[in-house]
């Protein structure tokens, strides 16, 4: 159950990526980066990342990978290893990865145990609970209200996969103060991200390349009730009941 409750918590934080960045979006500010850049869903791109929390000094190491793009789909998929615990988000999006909205699946898997679909309804559910954690982890603020870029230009930075030449800019808030400073590329799919900084933490690039393949394999059963979430008031959404294989 741990182990589940780590992942469907990790979940969460991948979907507040997609949610502040549509915050972004509607307040005009889409060119702030909240914990990525641009994203550009081509088949294979992946890139991997450390991210040290300041506070602990804590390291994850987060890969990003577009694993498949049809028509109007792709599954996009997260892994995040974190000492020897090792957790899978797979998501299938259609439209515009920054619309939560447009998820139309979502499994997780945590180690070795059996890969899990997220019912639809209760990635919905966790959105402002999402939100909260980005906002704290990454110090940009939900509310964008006077919030700007400032372009600093290209700026050359060595990180763990080579020494990069990429535009710098920076996300101040309504006072003036730095809220984070981010490096970006347009070779480095699929976000663009080089390096970032902010209060809170610090995201290095540590490889990147066009190879990428699912770490997933088998199919998921689907979840009944993510853990940690409270009941449903009127009982389980519609559809919900035993485990079975998800289609």
């Amino acid at each position: 159950m741990k182990k589940v409750a780590s992942l469907f918590f990790a979940t969460l934080m991948i979907l507040a990526s997609f949610s502040v960045s549509a915050l972004a979006a509607d307040s005009g500010f889409d060119s702030i980066p909240k914990l990525f850049g641009t994203f550009t869903p081509q088949k294979g791109v992946w890139a991997e990342y450390e991210v040290m929390e300041k506070k602990t000094q804590k390291k994850i190491t987060m890969k990003m990978s577009v694993v498949d793009v049809m028509e109007k789909d792709f599954w996009y998929e997260v892994k995040n290893v974190e000492d020897s615990s090792t957790n899978i988000i797979k998501m299938l999006v259609t439209g515009d990865p920054n619309d939560p909205a447009n998820i139309k699946r979502l499994i997780m898997k945590s180690g070795d145990t059996p890969a899990q679909e997220m019912p639809v309804d209760f990635v919905k559910m966790g959105r402002k609970m999402a939100v909260h954690m980005f906002q704290t982890r990454s110090g940009v603020p939900e509310d964008k209200t006077g919030l700007t870029v400032k372009e600093l230009g290209e700026k050359e930075v060595t990180v763990p996969a080579g020494t990069f030449k990429g535009a710098e800019k920076q996300i101040l808030s309504a006072e003036g103060k730095v809220l984070a400073s981010y490096i970006f590329s347009a070779e480095i799919l699929p976000f663009g991200v080089i390096f970032s900084d902010s209060d809170d933490s610090v995201m290095k690039l540590l490889a990147h390349g066009k190879d990428a393949v699912s770490a997933i394999t088998e199919e998921p059963v689907m979840m009944e009730r993510p853990p940690m979430m409270p009941e449903m008031p009127r009982g389980m959404p519609m559809g919900m009941g035993n485990h079975k294989e998800a289609k």
